[in-house]
């Protein structure tokens, strides 16, 4: 498989304990994980179930929407704004899967 293929790539690995840290370095880290318990504390990453069902339903209604736009009309104008919703449904999906994942 490919790790067969990337031994011959492989040149080591790294301790951490062999990579000092100055007092910015330390101060720095120390204040993003400061920043990140008062962000859990006031329950910013808790995420609400209906915004999600929400953003489903309406991403599927684009599908939906261009879908039957390009069912029942032959218009070539109505064709291209399907394409546009059928590009925006595909754009909306990355991110929901982006969210999910």
């Amino acid at each position: 498989g490919s790790q067969n293929l990337m031994k011959k790539f492989y040149i080591g690995d790294v301790v951490a304990e062999t990579l000092p840290k100055d007092a910015q370095q330390i101060a720095f880290e120390k204040g993003y994980r400061d920043l990140r318990s008062k962000l859990i504390t006031m329950g910013m990453f808790k995420s609400n179930k209906l915004f999600y069902v929400y953003k489903c339903v309406s991403t599927l209604a684009l599908w939906a929407t261009a879908m039957a736009a390009v069912y029942v009309s032959d218009n070539t104008a109505v064709h291209f704004a399907s394409a546009l919703l059928i590009g925006l449904f595909f754009q909306q999906s990355g991110w929901l899967a982006h969210d999910f994942l």
